[in-house]
């Protein structure tokens, strides 16, 4: 009964927008269409099913689940890119909160002399050259990208990109960008 109380919390918390897409302990299959995609892939058992899915649309409503987990000693995991093989990120070793970042999927800014775009985490590689393209940009890419790649994924987990001659540094694909993190309460 917690744990529905718990996403009751959360909906209240979330704009009308976001999605709590299922709850595990309430009795829904694991085979749920809106759940298999986020089910462990280590048939070890050893990871656990999320306890819920969560698709924010803004960092407030990010901000809410934060609050709302550290309120309740719930951990959190986020990923942003669709479906396919994870490098890790959205699995977890006990009852989590995934919060999936695929809906925040816009083009921020963009500075055509500088050439350099700032996204949301949930932009993919099938979505952001046509993102650019009005501006006369591109975005570098690493070999064979899949199109539900999220490209800020891509670049914190390090691939390796086609163009490293033209990229300010191989070792540093922020280009000496500043991430920014904050506390919820």
């Amino acid at each position: 009964m917690a744990a529905t109380a718990s996403l009751a919390a959360v909906r209240q918390k979330l704009s009308r927008h976001a999605d709590v897409a299922s709850l595990r302990s309430i009795g829904l299959n694991a085979e749920d269409a809106s759940l298999a995609p986020y089910m462990p892939a280590n048939p070890s058992g050893r990871e656990a099913a999320p306890l819920a899915i969560v698709k924010p649309r803004s960092t407030e409503e990010i901000a809410a689940v934060i609050g709302w987990a550290r309120k309740n000693g719930t951990a959190v995991t986020t990923f942003s890119s669709g479906s396919g093989t994870r490098l890790r990120g959205a699995t977890a070793e006990r009852p989590t909160v995934f919060v999936d970042l695929s809906n925040m999927n816009h083009l921020l800014q963009v500075d055509q002399q500088d050439a350099v775009a700032v996204i949301e985490p949930g932009v993919t590689f099938g979505d952001i050259d046509a993102l650019l393209a009005p501006h006369g940009l591109r975005a570098f890419k690493p070999l064979l990208p899949r199109a539900s790649k999220s490209v800020l994924t891509s670049y914190l987990e390090r691939e390796p990109n086609l163009q490293s001659s033209e990229q300010w540094d191989v070792l540093d694909p922020f280009g000496g960008a500043q991430l920014l993190g904050w506390t919820a309460s």
